[in-house]
């Protein structure tokens, strides 16, 4: 069974006592200005990222995150954030998003093997790559997922949502406690058991073991 991680707002950590941080988590994107200020400064050797948009909010539906601009804004990011990372000893786990510029499974791919031997890696959240229309091929697409990304995966991290409520400003869905929305616990569970033994499993909380059947 892999390590079980939990995670805070602000970071991943292990369940050990003391609790040792795994990773840095950002609520900020690749494509933001001054980004690498934040690879320089932190105080961890893993960090957690969005990979971006070029939209005004983070969230909102952007078509171009998609397009040639999009995808050459993020290869030119990953350009620039390659150095401070390398200088630092650091490694930037990249959180895939279904309306940023790395939002499906084929560019996530894509992403890996670019970028192999760079100081990259993945941040695997399944719940950040759904939208509402895909609700009802849910569990469909959670393996479709699952079977591609979590074994190249650097860390899987699982979150719930809710299926009828969204973000009011962007549309995105809400996320929810475990248990409390649509995701599925008990095929999140069976997916998870089949990962590599070296891919920690984030968690926001203990109760989740007895939602997803790991406890």
């Amino acid at each position: 069974m892999p390590e079980i991680l939990q995670f805070t707002h602000d970071e991943l950590r292990t369940e050990a006592d003391p609790p040792r941080r795994y990773a840095r988590l950002l609520k900020r994107h690749l494509l933001e200005s001054g980004f690498t200020e934040h690879i320089r400064e932190s105080d961890s050797d893993r960090i957690i990222a969005w990979s971006g948009t070029l939209g005004d909010s983070l969230f909102e539906p952007q078509p171009m995150n998609w397009m040639q601009a999009g995808q050459s804004a993020f290869r030119e990011a990953l350009d620039a954030a390659a150095e401070p990372l390398e200088t630092n000893g650091r490694t930037l786990l990249v959180r895939p998003h279904a309306r940023h510029v790395l939002n499906d499974i084929p560019g996530t791919l894509r992403f890996m093997r670019e970028q192999s031997g760079r100081p990259f890696g993945i941040a695997f959240d399944p719940a950040a790559l759904l939208e509402s229309s895909m609700l009802d091929r849910l569990d469909e697409h959670l393996t479709r997922s699952f079977e591609a990304l979590g074994p190249v995966a650097d860390v899987i991290m699982i979150r719930d949502i809710r299926g009828e409520e969204v973000e009011r400003e962007s549309g995105n869905l809400a996320e929810c406690l475990p248990g409390q929305g649509v995701l599925p616990g008990r095929i999140l569970g069976e997916l998870l058991r089949q990962m590599p033994a070296t891919v920690p499993i984030a968690l926001p909380n203990r109760p989740a073991r007895s939602w997803l059947g790991l406890d």
